[in-house]
């Protein structure tokens, strides 16, 4: 057995997990197991998420305290992890009550900002930009945020980001090794661990990444605001049950209300990244109120 931290969890998993950061301390809160499993009927959404996902093979994740694969054999053991730590373990933990984003989060003066947009947008580019300028990441693909009280804390994940080919030389240092996530994958891993938060911090800002002509940052309605959480919430196929929309959408309307949300957009180019950050970093230090300070920040 292996032990691990990600999400503000202690996750115990028969399959090895080197993406995650290793644990020794507590009881396990999540389980994650590899067994046969034989499965009839229709597909369970709720408390228990039961049936077959895509062409991975047979799951069973259960409360958001266990999770048992059993994957096709012919699967690669490099996609099985990443099955694993995306979707199944989102599912887990909208489970376990927290809002799960797709997008990317970095830490800018100690306060989690959220990066969010339709595949291509650039939110795992943008979030690799953040670390090579010198700031903390808090996780990619996988965001995942608790409701503490007025708070929202986001948890940190795991220090990798996965990059698409065409961003890779841009974020890459001189030299810099970043392997393909698995061997026909069409994403490199870009290692993230310098300074890596161990503690949650609060959630200072969403961004809803896209296109234009030149750098902007606008603040988003409201409604498009809620529609782009609702959209960009990760699992949302497999937490049908009404208890589990009915949460989804309370949680989401919260969030809109408490943490500002906002368009970016920027020309294609990759080389405005830099301005990117100056921007961001400018609107955050505008953007007042509560938080919670991230400990093991980068300080660029």
């Amino acid at each position: 057995m292996h032990f691990y931290r990600a999400f503000g969890l202690a996750i115990a998993s028969e399959i090895e997990l080197p993406e995650l950061p290793v644990n020794d301390e507590g009881e396990p809160d999540l389980c994650i197991r590899k067994a046969p499993l034989s499965i009839e009927g229709t597909l369970e959404r709720g408390h228990r998420v039961v049936g077959t996902y895509e062409a991975f093979g047979n799951i069973w994740i259960d409360r958001g305290r266990e999770i048992v694969i059993d994957p096709h054999p012919s699967i690669d053991p490099a996609k099985v992890r990443v099955v694993v730590l995306g979707p199944l373990l989102s599912i887990a933990l909208r489970q376990r009550g927290y809002i799960v984003l797709h997008g990317g989060c970095a830490v800018v003066r100690g306060q989690a900002v959220c990066f969010l947009g339709d595949m291509g947008a650039g939110k795992s580019t943008t979030t690799a930009a953040f670390y090579n300028a010198g700031y903390s990441i808090m996780s990619d693909d996988v965001v995942a945020i608790r409701e503490e009280g007025r708070q929202l804390l986001v948890y940190p994940g795991y220090p990798s980001i996965k990059l698409r080919p065409d961003a890779a030389p841009h974020v890459l240092h001189d030299g810099e090794e970043a392997p393909w996530l698995y061997p026909e994958g069409v994403r490199r891993l870009k290692q993230a661990a310098a300074s890596f938060p161990d503690r949650p911090c609060s959630l200072r800002k969403v961004y809803l990444l896209g296109w234009g002509p030149a750098l902007s940052v606008e603040p988003a309605g409201a409604q498009v605001a809620l529609i782009s959480v609702l959209k960009h919430t990760r699992a949302l196929p497999h937490l049908v049950d009404a208890e589990y929309r009915t949460r989804h959408l309370r949680q989401s309307q919260r969030l809109v209300r408490r943490v500002p949300v906002a368009h970016l957009r920027r020309p294609r180019d990759l080389a405005v990244l830099p301005d990117v950050i100056r921007a961001v970093v400018e609107d955050v230090q505008s953007t007042t109120g509560p938080s919670v300070a991230c400990v093991n920040e980068r300080n660029p």
